[in-house]
């Protein structure tokens, strides 16, 4: 009888563990809280924006994700929104945040203008008319939607607040002509990459670390073993709890 009480008790409390590891992997925030998604078009270019249903008097954040090669941001919500859009969309919204995906101009290359910039920041002041936002962003970028996030930070370093990258494409002869520490100096930067990813080598980001490092920027990078480059490469827990710190 003794026996099988310890056995009990035993398997309770490794069940208890087990249950609680698994809400601390799921969502950070509450899953009964109620989002809206809206297409906007602005000035040509559709923009998708996930948020929570009642935000009035709230000040919400904002997350900017700049999508792969591959997205495309459709005209209308009846239409297959792209994966990785659906990777954190909801995640972010149920946080407070107003999770904002567009297909700016040359998103998937590596040159930019100001004028490409500067139709993002027209598009945030115009959320701006409607949400109550902090006054700085948040940037995830996924892929080849690291040109321009990291581009960005570098010639709008004042607007940006945390910077993610997802399997990152990097341009390092183009970065280096660029004030590297007033691009990334100041802010938390965090890298999650797939040891087994064929479209960019998670090699490219330790180089990237390492250029960085010799800046004396520090970076928090997580090499995850079996993930290639179309993997979900960080929990909905990771993400929030990263941004949110």
């Amino acid at each position: 009888m003794i026996n099988f009480l310890i056995s009990f008790l035993l398997n309770f409390y490794f069940l208890t563990i087990d249950i609680s590891k698994f809400f601390l992997q799921s969502e950070p925030m509450s899953r009964f809280v109620e989002t809206r998604d809206e297409i906007i078009n602005f000035e040509g270019y559709n923009f998708y924006i996930s948020y929570p249903k009642n935000f009035e008097n709230q000040k919400l954040k904002v997350l900017v994700f700049n999508v792969g090669s591959l997205s495309v941001i459709p005209d209308s919500l009846t239409k297959e929104l792209p994966y990785d859009v659906l990777w954190f969309n909801q995640t972010f919204a149920r946080s407070k945040y107003i999770f904002v995906a567009g297909n700016f101009p040359g998103h998937s290359t590596s040159t930019f203008s100001d004028k490409d910039f500067s139709l993002l920041n027209r598009f945030l002041e115009n959320l701006k008319t409607k949400f109550l936002t902090e006054k700085k962003i948040n940037l995830l970028s996924y892929s080849a939607g690291a040109y321009f996030g990291n581009y960005y930070s570098c010639n709008y370093s004042e607007n940006v607040e945390k910077i993610g990258l997802l399997a990152p494409g990097i341009n390092f002869s183009s970065l280096s002509s660029k004030p590297i520490l007033s691009c990334f100096g100041d802010k938390k930067i965090k890298i999650w990459h797939g040891k087994l990813d064929q479209n960019i080598s998670y090699l490219n980001t330790l180089d990237f670390v390492d250029f960085l490092a010799g800046r004396e920027i520090l970076v928090d990078l997580k090499i995850l073993e079996d993930k290639d480059h179309f993997d979900k490469l960080a929990t909905d827990f990771e993400i929030i709890n990263f941004f949110n710190s």
